[in-house]
């Protein structure tokens, strides 16, 4: 729950007034033009950035008193993928599910769904430098949400991927929403939103049009 977010860089209001609700297990896609604020809404629930003013919970956690207690609940994709391309893509998941202290059992039980779903277990020995960009996306999604977060924010997910492994990435989403987890997803690719999106957020100027 979001309410009167304001943000400035300077003298320029990147949020004015921001209030929204999302429900848990929905699935919500936020849309707007480049320069809208969409980015820096995402780095405001994730605690990477301090409003001026307002107020963000996430499952009951007060993100702007206390980001870091809510890093263990969330995850969150940027729209620059940080990926190592010195790493296999299995290397490269083992240490994204270290970060969140999870055990060698519950990791590699994660990475064996996560690239079965997105069709990419036939190259986990594979380093990340001699993936196309879109097998790099795919990667990029595995590691932000190996440790099954309830709360996912997803900046461009599709950004590079072919149709079929947006079908995957799309498929991937309603079993996250399944199994209860809440998902927040910028993109610039409307014609998709009906597919998968219960709820829209339309930002421009930053603002909330909807």
């Amino acid at each position: 729950e979001v309410t009167n977010l304001w943000h400035s860089y300077g003298k320029h209001y990147a949020l004015s007034n921001i209030n929204f609700s999302v429900p848990r297990a929905s699935i919500t896609a936020v849309v707007g033009p480049n320069g809208a604020g969409k980015s820096t809404l995402f780095k405001c629930l994730m605690g990477l950035e301090s409003p001026i003013m307002g107020a963000i919970s996430i499952d009951g956690t007060d993100v702007i008193g206390d980001p870091r207690a809510i890093y263990g609940k969330i995850a969150y994709l940027a729209e620059d993928i940080g990926i190592y391309d010195d790493l296999t893509i299995k290397q490269s998941l083992h240490y994204a599910a270290s970060l969140h202290l999870m055990s060698k059992e519950d990791a590699s039980q994660s990475i064996y769904k996560l690239t079965t779903a997105l069709a990419i277990t036939d190259r986990l020995d594979v380093k990340l430098s001699a993936l196309s960009k879109g097998l790099k996306q795919s990667v990029a999604i595995a590691q932000a949400i190996i440790h099954n977060p309830s709360v996912i924010l997803l900046d461009e997910p599709s950004s590079g991927l072919d149709p079929e492994a947006r079908h995957r990435v799309i498929s991937l989403f309603g079993q996250l929403q399944g199994n209860g987890a809440t998902l927040l997803i910028s993109t610039h690719v409307l014609s998709e939103i009906e597919s998968y999106c219960s709820d829209i957020l339309i930002i421009k100027d930053g603002r909330l049009l909807k």
